[in-house]
């Protein structure tokens, strides 16, 4: 970022970032409507996509298409149209709860949305040189940035930016990583959940009481888990490979299963056994010790010992 902000003192150097930036990020849609349109947008124009949006979405849902042939001979307009279609119907931001949840407690005039919505509108772009910051050109003030072959590939929404400075690098990436790692419901929100499963069972059973103690554990079980699940949020990514039956991982080698308690009891068991083979063996070189001596040995045992019983006693007399 340093290096950068001395870059950009140069006038070559700032117009080709501006132009890179530009062909990259788009902040609104003039480039993508028809040559007849003069490039600007007025607020009246907007209500009216608005309104075209909505009259759009009720009859078919873009994102569902399937992205335009480059092979076409007309497939610049017609990849042009889907851009159109694409940013206009799932691009352009419209105030939810969500916008205010860190504005709770204040008045609605004092709100903003954290979205950072609606958007300044900048006639061309420009960088400030003496902080370097970069403002885009935007004529439209509720579309999130986009960028178009992207969004035609992927078929949903996005706001990408440029990284530019190293506290927008550091944000981004807690925010990567604070999103790919968030968890899931909290402990007190299962229990609420498991609280309306238990009532719901309840009022049922005031109507029919019929079923068994088994099966009404199995339907309060049942129901918990439903409330549980439908309040668990999955990614669209998820969903899609769930629905293909896609593999969640990627390895370049091939891996067998271990079972873990398999592998706890063996080694539990594995010092035990080794204990008793250390007494089996402490126990064979005891018996080795010990061991008889076979009857040839003893009969030669016997008659050594009856020779040394038997030899006479010679005195100093010779009697």
């Amino acid at each position: 970022p340093a290096q950068l902000k001395e870059n950009i003192q140069n006038q070559d150097f700032r117009d080709n970032l501006l132009k890179y930036l530009e062909d990259v990020v788009k902040e609104d849609l003039d480039l993508f409507r028809d040559e007849t349109n003069d490039g600007t947008s007025t607020a009246s124009d907007i209500r009216v996509s608005i309104q075209e949006t909505d009259s759009i979405t009720n009859e078919v849902v873009p994102a569902c298409l399937s992205t335009p042939n480059p092979a076409l001979d007309d497939f610049h307009q017609i990849f042009c149209k889907d851009v159109v279609r694409l940013v206009e119907t799932s691009n352009i931001h419209k105030h939810s709860t969500t916008c205010y949840k860190y504005s709770k407690g204040k008045s609605d005039t004092s709100k903003t949305c954290r979205m950072r919505m609606p958007r300044v509108l900048v006639k061309t772009s420009n960088i400030d040189l003496s902080t370097g910051q970069i403002t885009m050109r935007r004529s439209h003030p509720w579309i999130n940035n986009f960028n178009e072959w992207l969004i035609s590939a992927c078929r949903s929404n996005m706001d990408i930016k440029f990284i530019w400075s190293g506290n927008d690098a550091k944000a981004l990436v807690y925010y990567i990583t604070d999103y790919v790692t968030k968890s899931t419901l909290a402990f007190h929100d299962m229990f609420a959940l498991a609280q309306q499963g238990v009532k719901s069972i309840e009022q049922q059973r005031v109507t029919n009481s019929i079923d068994n103690a088994i099966e009404k554990s199995r339907k309060l079980v049942l129901r918990c888990y439903n409330m549980i699940a439908s309040q668990q949020e999955v990614s669209g990514v998820q969903v899609a490979s769930y629905l293909m039956n896609y593999d969640d991982h990627y390895t370049t080698h091939t891996f067998r299963n271990l079972f873990l308690i398999s592998i706890e009891n063996y080694l539990q068991a594995e010092p035990s056994k080794a204990q008793l083979q250390e007494k089996d063996i402490d126990e064979e070189r005891l018996e080795d010790m010990t061991t008889p001596i076979d009857e040839e040995q003893e009969e030669d045992t016997k008659q050594t010992e009856e020779q040394f019983l038997l030899e006479p006693t010679q005195t100093k007399n010779g009697a």
